[in-house]
């Protein structure tokens, strides 16, 4: 009996070593929301007000839902002038259209510019940083009214991942003391993002 004990034990443990590619997936998905609050709750990086930060319990999320993890076809934009995105205070800020990524969604075609920060991108460790804002049709009701944003990488291939899981708010979302860019109207999709992070006043 101690030796089936023994090897029952072994067999679990091993079960909980190695989880399935599922859970995996949700594990890694549960970190990164993790890190995020981690960012919110610090007073040096949070964007909330101080008042709400001494109350804060942790950002409101979407179920995770592999299904918004979406593989898209990038094409690759010629250099041109850059893209100037308007900005929540009304300024300007330049970025440069990277690629259009093109994929499929309940059975239609949909693109999005991926683009690259012009200010940042030749800073060690952002050479490969990609921004995606974007907006969708959960806006104004389950998600904030100004969009979602991205952080992706270049990827070696053809293919880059967007995982809607990941989206986050614009800190415009938290205090008006921010300066955030406005998804340009072509970042706009015909279906709800029902991912990521929710908008709650």
């Amino acid at each position: 009996m101690r030796h089936l004990s023994s090897f029952f034990i072994l067999g679990l443990l091993t079960y909980i070593s190695f989880p399935s590619q599922a859970q995996t997936y949700e594990d890694s998905i549960h970190a990164y929301q993790h890190k995020l609050n981690l960012s919110f709750a610090d007073p040096e990086t949070s964007p909330l007000p101080l008042e709400k930060i001494n109350g804060f319990e942790g950002l409101p999320f979407f179920h995770i839902d592999e299904s918004y993890r979406i593989v898209a076809r990038l094409e690759i934009l010629p250099a041109s002038d850059p893209f100037r995105m308007r900005t929540s205070d009304r300024s300007m800020r330049e970025f440069d259209r990277y690629a259009l990524a093109h994929f499929e969604w309940e059975g239609k075609e949909y693109t999005l510019t991926v683009y690259q920060n012009t200010a940042n991108r030749f800073e060690p460790g952002e050479e490969k940083s990609l921004f995606l804002p974007f907006t969708d049709r959960s806006n104004w009701n389950q998600t904030y009214g100004g969009g979602r944003y991205l952080d992706l990488e270049i990827p070696e291939g053809e293919y880059l991942v967007i995982d809607f899981n990941k989206a986050y708010n614009p800190y415009c979302a938290y205090s008006n003391r921010y300066s955030c860019p406005i998804p340009p109207k072509e970042n706009d999709l015909g279906f709800e993002v029902l991912a990521g992070v929710r908008y709650e006043n």
